[in-house]
């Protein structure tokens, strides 16, 4: 009855132990990202530190976890500029073209006037605002990316890199450990 008492004392034993080693190898609470959102641009925080957005991309780029949210965040980023871009100076050549229209014909730039075709500036205009629609849902989505990228890390980084499986049977206690 000793020898069973022994064997169930040794085991809640490597049970308590390996469920502290776990804790506390886990990352602190203080190596999470925080973030304070505000409508100029949102402030990030390690501990109780601030820093700016590209040293929270580029911890976030060297934990594998949020690094390929990461890597989608600078993509769309980088194509909704582009994209954002192009719309905008088709826009702005767009009013152009209609503030020139005006003056020489003195009409509507999507009605034929003499020599003047319609088609092309509709079909300019609404590819514009087709470009900008599509370059600042693009931002947003990179936007969102990013905060994903945040999450993923805050998420691994309160969990543990010590595995453990613990067995009993009616002859043996047995502990699987798996260090990461």
């Amino acid at each position: 009855m000793t020898k069973v008492f022994k064997q169930i004392t040794l085991a809640l034993t490597l049970l308590i132990s390996f469920l502290t080693a776990g804790q506390t190898l886990a990352q602190k609470a203080t190596d999470t990202i925080r973030v304070d959102y505000s409508f100029w641009g949102n402030s990030y925080y390690l501990g109780e530190m601030e820093h700016s957005k590209s040293e929270i991309r580029d911890l976030l780029y060297a934990n594998p976890s949020s690094e390929k949210l990461v890597k989608s965040y600078s993509t769309n980023k980088n194509w909704g500029y582009l994209t954002l871009t192009t719309g905008a100076l088709l826009t702005a050549y767009s009013f152009y073209e209609a503030w020139r229209i005006d003056n020489n014909y003195a009409g509507s730039p999507f009605s034929n006037h003499g020599s003047y075709d319609a088609t092309t500036f509709t079909i300019r205009a609404i590819l514009a605002v087709a470009l900008d629609i599509v370059g600042i849902m693009q931002l947003t989505s990179s936007n969102k990316q990013f905060n994903r990228a945040i999450k993923a890390y805050n998420k691994n980084s309160l969990s543990s890199n010590l595995d453990y499986n613990f067995y009993i049977g009616f002859n043996r206690i047995g502990v699987v450990v798996v260090f990461n």
